[in-house]
């Protein structure tokens, strides 16, 4: 399903102002992946302001530079520390 965005992406739909997909722009489960997190995570940082994108619609690209710049924060404690 990635490579379809991907190709709608590079056609230059949903962009606006013809402006095309470059290599150097990832989506969000691009950068997920290339982080080793979930796309909600990704998600998070962005809407907090701790990684920039640029929103197209309802998609948020992400500059390679930024995601490989980012450090994704601790995650959830995952349960009740046992005794």
């Amino acid at each position: 399903m990635l490579l379809a965005w991907r190709q709608i992406f590079d056609r230059g739909f949903s962009l606006g102002y013809n402006e095309r997909m470059s290599s150097d722009q990832l989506t969000t489960t691009e950068v997920a992946a290339l982080k080793g997190v979930t796309r909600q995570a990704v998600s998070h940082a962005i809407k907090h302001g701790r990684l920039s994108a640029r929103q197209y619609g309802r998609f948020w690209l992400v500059e390679r530079e930024a995601a490989e710049a980012w450090r994704p924060q601790g995650g959830w404690p995952t349960g009740r520390k046992r005794k």
